[in-house]
């Protein structure tokens, strides 16, 4: 069992069986693209980063998604930034470097872009939430 976000997540008990979350209506996919991204610091525990988080995403090669991208390539474009450019939230949010002078509602379209392409692809998606006051580090207690 993983611990996360105080709930238990099961992990598949049985080898060459796969999660239920890679299913597809009860149907195991033939090829499996897996992209693993984590957040936070996985030091010790920090008021400023309480949490560590991977995220995998999953996409069954059998499904296109090319249309989805495509339009998340067009609207980038369209709000002036490089579809090659590798989006992420954090410095979106933050109004880091490439983002400090665009508006909050560019921002916000740029987000609500991405949403956009999440709920229109058929990808699945996993996160594990670890709390990092609930480890124990190099001796250090709780």
């Amino acid at each position: 069992m993983l611990a996360g976000a105080g709930r238990k997540t099961r992990v598949h008990q049985v080898r060459g069986c796969s999660p239920l979350f890679l299913c597809n209506e009860a149907e195991i996919v033939s090829e499996l693209s897996i992209f693993i991204d984590e957040s936070g610091d996985f030091g010790t525990y920090d008021i400023r980063s309480p949490y560590y988080i991977i995220t995998m995403v999953f996409h069954d090669q059998s499904c296109d998604i090319s249309e989805p991208i495509a339009k998340l390539r067009r609207d980038l474009s369209n709000f002036g930034i490089d579809p090659d450019h590798s989006v992420h939230t954090g410095p979106i949010i933050r109004r880091e470097k490439e983002y400090e002078f665009m508006p909050i509602e560019e921002r916000r379209r740029i987000l609500n872009s991405m949403v956009t392409f999440i709920r229109h692809c058929n990808i699945r998606y996993h996160c594990i939430h670890i709390d990092k006051k609930h480890i124990l580090f190099l001796g250090k207690g709780l």
